[in-house]
């Protein structure tokens, strides 16, 4: 089976697809792996947020700029540039899971 490979989507998947199969293969194995209560975005297909969700959640300034304080050294940008991107109501998740067996973590008290 020449330029074919197993799948893997998940460790018991042996299925021999082609490269383009395989991606859309594995996309529709981990959408079906999801909860009700899970979403997993497709620019960030190794991140699941998981529940409780809260929709409409409006941060407050200091939480804004903790927020903006953070991006700012992760991208090298000014930190009001980065304030002024953050939209003033989002949905916020309480955990995350990485995908494909990854660790789960839960968002508690992570505000110092």
């Amino acid at each position: 089976m020449a330029g074919k490979e197993p799948c893997l989507c998940v460790p018991s998947c042996t299925k021999a697809l082609g490269r383009v199969q395989r991606e859309r293969h594995r996309k529709r194995v981990q959408a079906a792996l999801l909860t009700a209560t899970e979403k997993q975005y497709e620019a960030f297909p190794s991140t699941i947020l998981r529940s409780p969700r809260k929709q409409n959640f409006q941060p407050d300034q200091d939480l804004r700029r903790r927020i903006s304080l953070y991006f700012a050294w992760i991208y090298d940008r000014d930190a009001a540039e980065i304030r002024n991107l953050i939209p003033l109501t989002m949905t916020r998740w309480g955990k995350v899971r990485i995908a494909n067996g990854g660790d789960k973590i839960r968002a508690r008290c992570a505000v110092t």
